[in-house]
């Protein structure tokens, strides 16, 4: 069943319950049966089920609890809106986290980047002015930056919550 969804479940049989009295003598009429007719008679006994699934109870339900107690159903139907209403402030608030955080991580990756492209060309400036010890652990470093700020995002595992 779906998240908050509530299930009622009515069984109701056909036949009405006897006395005590009356029941003991159709338990004793009924042990005189054959048991053919034993079975005959306690398949033909209806069962019938009322499933009901969601928030708001049945519209006969609703109807039996107002009569019970005056504006009942009112205040059930009332209280199933509210709370469809902050399923769905607490759903947009979601959303709006998750925007958040992609724009955070696409940020992220953009300035990584552009730190790695810029240590490249420090690297390359170091290079032309004939600075190679310099220049060669700062274009590796530069390049290892960009690459790892692209590469970063998919090592991490995902959490699909």
């Amino acid at each position: 069943m779906a998240h908050g969804k509530k299930s009622k479940l009515k069984t109701k049989k056909t036949p009405v319950v006897p006395s005590s009295s009356e029941n003991a003598v159709l338990a004793e009429k009924f042990e005189r049966l054959s048991p053919d007719t034993q079975r005959q008679l306690l398949m033909a006994t209806e069962l019938k089920q009322e499933i009901h699934v969601g928030p708001i109870p049945s519209p006969q339900d609703l109807t039996s609890y107002d009569k019970t107690l005056p504006g009942l159903a009112e205040r059930i139907v009332s209280m199933a809106e509210k709370e469809q209403e902050m399923r769905n402030q607490a759903g947009q608030a979601k959303a709006e986290n998750i925007k958040l955080i992609i724009g955070n991580k696409k940020r992220a990756i953009s300035y990584s980047g552009l730190i790695g492209v810029a240590i490249i060309i420090v690297a390359g400036i170091g290079t032309w002015n004939g600075s190679a010890l310099i220049a060669l652990p700062l274009g590796l470093a530069g390049t290892l930056t960009t690459l790892f700020s692209f590469v970063w995002d998919k090592l991490k595992p995902r959490d699909n919550n």
